[in-house]
This record gives structure tokens, C-alpha cells and sequence, in this order.
């Protein structure tokens, strides 16, 4: 692994991130007129078809069954969580789906601590009950008028899952990069969630114009090409100076959510994600939990 100097990892990496909005914005379009499952499945079949010729040379012969097992693990959490995300953004505004998305880096310490015997430190602690408050702050309107299955609070909890299961992934890839190489655990994660989400694709078919199949094509290009340059950039540079540049997505969803969808963020949407973001920088500064970072919807 060698360190690039210069600002050109740091860029990859914002437009990486500014690609992963863009894809999230695309989808939540998508939620209004297809069901989520489909959605899930093209994004990830037109995925596959994108990192196919990048990958498949290098990645084909270091292929074992050991690979291909534990690709499969990551590629049903991935499912899971990718499911329950875009579920979510047809519920809440897209600003506040992705603060509350930035709990994901303090699962990964907690799923680290247990899995990787990764110490937990008090700060860690501390971090994760700040990190706790914030997402209270952001459904606390429907907290206060007990509205427990209102939109903020169902949306917050489908975010919370996609969290703990994009962490799980992160930790799992860690796990599983003291046997195979990133390049090769992408190509496969990707190809065995194309081919777990082929059921659903065919039980939640619905017909589509050329439009939505351009549509669904980009998002499917533009989420393996940012994948593959974070993977670049992180390989290239510290994680400690390029993790942080993951909070650039918050003003790009706001910004998308106010043109797009005609979305103004609440007080408590942004007193929230400071608060989240907080707990993050906190653990960022006392970890050095090196998981494979960035989204991986």
C-alpha cells in the first residue's frame, strides 16, 4: 500500500461521496413509482455489470470458496441494510436519512470491540450515547406526541438498521482482508448480492420505459464507480485523513432534498447531525478502527 501526496486523494474521495448523494437522491425519485425490492436488485445487477471488466481478470483467478462464503455473508447484510435505506428515504427527507446514516462509523467501534476484540474505550461509550441523542433529537416531535410509527421514528429505525448492517459489512471486510484482497471481495460481494436479489427481482417486476432503465443504469454506475474510487483513495492515503470527508454528503443531501424534493431541513434535523457528527469525530480522534470505509448501498 503506498501513500500518494497531494490533494488527489482527498478529491476522489469528495467525489466519490458527491456521487453516493446523487445515487441516493436518484433513488429516492425511484421509490415513488417502483417497489423497493426492485430497486434493490437492478441497483445491484447494473452494479455487477460495471465492476465486471474492472475486476474480472484480476479478481477471477484468486477467487476460493472461502472467498465466495464469505462474500455471500456481506452480500445478504448488504441487501438488508441497502434495502432498509431506500425504504427509508421514500419516508424522511433525504437530509436527514443521511445524518442519521453517519451512526454507521460508531456501530463499526461497537461491532469491533466484540467481533475484532477491538478495546472499547469510555470515550467510545460516551460517543455512542451522544451519537444515541441526536437521533433522538431528530424524531422527537413524534417522540413527544407518542407517535411511535409516525414518519421521522419509522424512518429513523430503518436507518438504524441499515446502519448496524453496512457496520457488520465494514467490520466483516475487515475480518475478511487478512485472506483476500479488496478488489477481489468487491467484485464478489457485488456479484452474490446481483445474484441473492434475483427472487426478489422477479417477484417485484414492474414494467419500465427506457427512461427508468437509464435511470436505474446510472444508479447502478455511479454506485460501483464511487465504491471503486473510495477503495482507490483509501488504499492511497491515511484513513484517518481521508475518514472524516464522509460529512461532506450532509450539505450535498440537504441541498438535493431542498431543489429535488422541495425538502427544508427542521431545526432538529440539524441540531441532530451535529450532534452525530460529534460523536463520530470523538471516536475518530481515540480509535483507529481501520474498516473499509465509505457507504456500500
Amino acid at each position: 500500500m503506498r501513500n500518494i501526496p497531494g490533494p488527489l486523494p482527498a478529491a476522489a474521495v469528495l467525489i466519490a461521496y458527491l456521487g453516493l448523494t446523487i445515487m441516493d437522491a436518484l433513488i429516492k425519485d425511484l421509490t415513488g413509482r417502483f417497489h423497493v425490492g426492485h430497486i434493490v436488485a437492478l441497483r445491484y445487477w447494473f452494479g455487477a455489470v460495471i465492476v465486471l471488466p474492472f475486476f474480472w481478470r484480476a479478481a477471477a483467478p484468486r477467487i476460493t470458496v472461502s472467498i465466495l462464503r464469505q462474500s455471500a455473508a456481506r452480500a445478504v447484510l448488504i441487501t438488508f441494510a441497502a434495502a432498509c435505506f431506500f425504504t427509508a428515504l421514500s419516508i424522511i427527507p433525504l437530509g436527514q436519512a443521511t445524518a442519521l446514516g453517519f451512526t454507521s462509523p460508531l456501530f463499526v467501534v461497537l461491532f469491533a470491540g466484540a467481533i475484532l476484540k477491538e478495546p472499547i474505550t469510555p470515550t467510545v461509550v460516551v460517543s455512542l450515547f451522544l451519537g444515541l441523542a441526536g437521533v433522538v433529537v431528530m424524531v422527537w416531535r413524534d417522540l413527544v406526541h407518542m407517535q411511535l410509527g409516525g414518519s421521522s421514528v419509522l424512518g429513523a429505525g430503518l436507518v438504524l438498521a441499515a446502519a448496524f448492517g453496512y457496520a457488520m459489512v465494514m467490520v466483516l471486510t475487515r475480518l475478511h482482508s487478512v485472506k483476500a484482497e479488496v478488489g477481489v471481495m468487491v467484485f464478489c460481494q457485488t456479484i452474490t448480492a446481483g445474484l441473492f436479489t434475483l427472487p426478489v427481482l422477479y417477484l417485484t417486476w414492474t414494467p419500465m420505459t427506457w427512461v427508468d432503465l437509464l435511470v436505474f443504469a446510472l444508479v447502478g454506475a455511479i454506485g460501483s464507480l464511487s465504491h471503486l474510487g473510495l477503495a482507490w483513495a483509501f488504499s492511497r492515503a491515511n484513513a484517518a485523513r481521508l475518514g472524516p470527508l464522509e460529512y461532506s454528503v450532509l450539505p450535498w443531501a440537504v441541498l438535493f432534498g431542498y431543489l429535488f424534493f422541495a425538502e427544508v431541513p427542521q431545526i432538529e434535523t440539524l441540531i441532530g447531525a451535529l450532534m452525530i457528527v460529534s460523536a463520530c469525530f470523538l471516536v475518530l480522534a481515540r480509535q483507529s478502527v481501520r474498516a473499509v470505509p465509505g457507504k456500500t448501498r
